[in-house]
């Protein structure tokens, strides 16, 4: 498993909020979030929360198919928000550690799903967590 540094991804997630002009303490109170963002985000952690850690694993598979989306939304948002420069250390990190994600979540999916019954599930996982992602767009 990969270690992360002390600056993770929720902060660097809120330096990109801060260099949208938004308030930190604002953010963090996420009373703002949009509802289908907030049930968006409520659908994976139910998913994580109630399936087995294979499935768990399996569904961050997604992240197979992250860098060249992240690398595509950094070109963007360089080239329209010029000013947020300053906060994209979040989608920088992610286009380093998505493929270390994407392969830890492999090679344990591998590892252990070692029945047809294992393999559909995670194959399910998936769906279900591309399904999840789909309602974001």
């Amino acid at each position: 498993m990969v270690m992360r540094s002390a600056t993770g991804g929720i902060l660097r997630w809120i330096k990109l909020a801060e260099a949208t002009g938004l308030d930190r303490e604002r953010v963090m109170r996420g009373n703002e979030v949009l509802p289908a963002t907030r049930f968006i985000g409520n659908e994976y952690i139910n998913l994580v929360r109630t399936r087995p850690f294979l499935e768990c694993v399996a569904s961050s598979l997604t992240e197979l198919f992250s860098r060249d989306l992240i690398t595509l939304r950094m070109e963007k948002l360089r080239a329209h928000y010029p000013w947020l420069v300053s906060g994209l250390d979040y989608f920088e990190a992610r286009l380093t550690e998505a493929p270390e994600d994407a392969a830890f979540a492999m090679q344990y999916a591998f590892d252990h799903a070692t029945t047809r019954a294992d393999q559909e599930r995670v194959i399910q996982a998936l769906r279900d967590k591309c399904d999840i992602l789909w309602g974001a767009a």
